[in-house]
């Protein structure tokens, strides 16, 4: 998700005849296969999950993650799970997560 976008915004779109439309400029992602890269074709908002929620079946929850001991501090760490609504358990994946929630700030805090 996009820091600072509470909407998701569509960046190009295939058309009927199967030709892209670009609804912006065009950015491109890497792409180990295509050294053009991959067009980018949406920037997901904060409201990614109420999307997904709508799309299907799914209570979803948002879990990001820093923790600086094992190296894991950087924008775009959040991971998405997904379940199907009606089930009681919390899925391995979501029971993990909540186990490496971030530690609390100040104990990153530099000591001078």
């Amino acid at each position: 998700m996009n820091k600072g976008m509470a909407t998701s915004k569509r960046c190009a779109e295939r058309l009927s005849d199967g030709s892209i439309r670009r609804l912006t400029e065009p950015s491109y992602h890497g792409n180990p296969i295509d050294e053009g890269g991959s067009l980018v074709t949406f920037l997901w908002g904060y409201d990614l999950p109420d999307l997904i929620a709508r799309w299907a079946p799914f209570d979803v929850e948002v879990h990001r993650f820093n923790c600086a001991s094992k190296g894991i501090v950087a924008e775009y760490s959040e991971v998405i799970v997904c379940k199907r609504r009606g089930e009681s358990q919390l899925s391995k994946v979501s029971k993990v997560w909540r186990r490496l929630r971030p530690l609390p700030a100040a104990l990153f805090r530099r000591r001078e």
